[in-house]
């Protein structure tokens, strides 16, 4: 939605992804580092920490599993644009 009102999307008049592919490394240049000081400061709350030391985890597993949450997360940014691709072969023949 962001790409609709910065690019002036519609005014354009025209069926192509251009704005739609403007706005990505902006949404992850935001979104990245965002998800990943969140992940970093939850490890600083001291209940967080304690509920962590309780459960049968290591180390290991536990990096992996932020990464995997954190690429989960970022996935399911990009599967929330796709509304506007649809949006766009909808209403014009852009070139995929």
């Amino acid at each position: 939605v962001l790409g609709l009102h910065s690019n002036q999307w519609m005014e354009r008049n025209s069926s192509d992804l251009q704005a739609f592919f403007e706005l990505h490394p902006w949404l992850y240049l935001v979104l990245v580092p965002l998800l990943s000081t969140q992940l970093w400061s939850d490890e600083s709350n001291a209940s967080f920490y304690d509920t962590l030391k309780a459960l049968p985890v290591t180390s290991v597993e536990r990096v992996i599993g932020k990464f995997i949450a954190a690429w989960t997360v970022c996935g399911i940014a990009l599967m929330l644009n796709f509304p506007l691709v649809i949006a766009v072969n909808y209403l014009g023949t852009p070139d995929n």
